[in-house]
């Protein structure tokens, strides 16, 4: 029996996976660019909670900070009204929830990292028209923005599912964990930048810059990528044969029918669904609703404290990654089963965030550093769910990883739409006292989320993954490794409890 063991750090999987996460970051600043953006669009004061701008002074670049005031030189372009603003934020929404579970079915039957690659050219074409699209005509803006959202749709179905062929099961939380850290990075970059390029260059720059950047990722993507390890040009033998060895019914099976009903029958799958729509409602708050907090009652704004803004998000990124090594040394040194990782992290990361969420609306304005301390805790907590449910798909089916993301990520869409309703309807007058109560919400939904994951959550292989219905098995093939040949056999149906392929030399 040959036990085969590939580096980590200088391998494709990993290359694949900052790849992956360079993806995801392009697709975040893409995707939420406009909600910094407007802050230095819109010419006037728009009392609402989908824009940053409402601690500007109507037809003036004054923002009053606690008790005084900074003025910018910055040049307002649009008039829009409050239902512009909101319509501009939410299409890209709608264009998202159409694409998502039909991309998930495509990249099962076809290449996952082609689709990916011509969604993320479509977005970035859709990001450089932006600026001459706002300036033609707001509807046209507004077209603009629901085809970048059908296009933004096809990012998380595929990159899931080529990690169901690319993270072997004792790698899968470090590598998960460096490619979702990409939608921290993005809000990093978000909130460093927009300021800076706003006030030295002009609102367009922000559109330019990611655009440019995004085409010159697709190129690298298709050049440096394959949609499995067998095809790829410049992957080890070794590393190639440790990744048939750990999960080689990607090669020996192929699926033939998605359980839909089964899978909408699953506890487990409503507990990542549950998680998903939680952690949606609890992410759109810090992204939208906390920076305008900042902004109104602790006088710091993005156009001034961008950088300071992005700090969480960095306490985030360092957690995120840092969890998901841990997860997987726990899990391969046998010390907690899959299970109670997947449990215990998520449980943690969501009432972690629901403490110091509620104590954020409690800092006033002469002790507003607190409120930093407290939000940094909150992105480290946060960090904790990459280790929890955000790759608990793999675990249930990984290679239906994508079809089970793309339904939790439609259900999760939801509250984006329907948080910034919340909060008007809970804060008619804006006071602190009513802040407050917007945290106070958004904390037990947090909480609400932590306890249905504790009991519904699973780290094992479901029963109707397993299905001979689901899959074409191909039985024995050969497998070359270097010079060498190799019989792989695939005992995924008869050994229920492990999730391996047995290797054997051939002489």
């Amino acid at each position: 029996m040959a036990h085969v063991k590939a580096p980590y750090f200088v391998s494709q999987r990993f290359v694949w996976a900052l790849l992956s996460c360079l993806g995801i970051v392009l697709h975040t600043v893409t995707r939420d660019n406009i909600h910094a953006a407007l802050s230095c669009m819109v010419n006037h004061d728009i009392q609402n909670l989908t824009s940053v701008n409402s601690d500007v002074d109507r037809g003036r670049n004054i923002t009053y900070v606690c008790g005084g005031h900074v003025e910018y030189n910055v040049t307002r372009d649009f008039d829009w009204d409050e239902e512009t603003v909101r319509q501009l934020l939410s299409v890209y929404l709608y264009g998202q929830l159409l694409t998502q579970i039909p991309a998930s079915w495509l990249a099962l039957r076809y290449s996952a990292r082609l689709m990916w690659a011509s969604g993320m050219a479509i977005g970035s074409l859709c990001t450089l028209l932006t600026p001459v699209s706002a300036r033609t005509h707001v509807y046209l803006l507004l077209a603009v923005r629901f085809i970048l959202g059908l296009s933004g749709g096809l990012t998380f179905p595929c990159v899931t599912t080529m990690q169901g062929k690319w993270c072997t099961p004792n790698e899968r939380t470090k590598l998960a964990s460096i490619v979702f850290a990409g939608t921290s990075v993005g809000s990093i970059y978000i909130f460093s930048t927009t300021g800076l390029l706003c006030e030295d260059i002009g609102w367009a720059a922000i559109f330019y810059f990611t655009g440019i950047f995004s085409f010159l990722w697709v190129f690298v993507w298709i050049f440096m990528t394959a949609d499995t390890p067998v095809n790829h040009k410049w992957i080890s033998d070794w590393e190639r044969l440790y990744i048939d060895t750990n999960i080689g019914k990607v090669n020996l099976t192929k699926v033939q029918s998605v359980p839909w009903r089964k899978m909408l029958k699953s506890g487990p799958v409503w507990a990542i669904v549950i998680a998903h729509c939680c952690d949606s409602y609890v992410t759109y708050t810090i992204l939208n609703l906390v920076p305008l907090y900042t902004s109104e009652n602790l006088g710091f704004h993005i156009m001034q404290h961008g950088p300071l803004l992005g700090l969480p998000f960095v306490c985030m990124t360092v957690m995120c990654i840092a969890v998901g090594h841990l997860a997987d040394t726990i899990r391969e040194r046998g010390h907690l089963t899959t299970k109670t990782v997947r449990r215990s992290t998520q449980m943690f990361a969501s009432l972690g965030t629901s403490v110091t969420l509620s104590l954020v609306g409690h800092v006033t304005c002469e002790s507003r550093g607190v409120a930093f301390v407290l939000l940094c805790l909150m992105g480290m907590c946060i960090g904790f769910n990459r280790a929890g449910f955000m790759v608990n798909h793999l675990d249930l089916a990984p290679r239906l990883s994508g079809i089970l993301f793309s339904i939790s990520a439609t259900f999760g869409t939801v509250p984006w739409m329907v948080t910034t309703y919340v909060a008007e309807a809970l804060m008619p007058n804006r006071s602190q006292a009513e802040w407050r109560n917007v945290f106070y919400v958004c904390s037990s939904v947090s909480v609400f989320g932590a306890v249905l994951f504790g009991i519904l959550a699973d780290g094992d292989l479901q029963e109707w993954f397993r299905s001979r219905e689901v899959f074409q098995d191909y039985g024995d093939r050969h497998e070359l490794a270097g010079s060498v040949g190799r019989r792989v056999r695939n005992n995924f149906f008869s050994n229920p409890d492990e999730n391996t392929v047995l290797v054997e030399s051939e002489t």
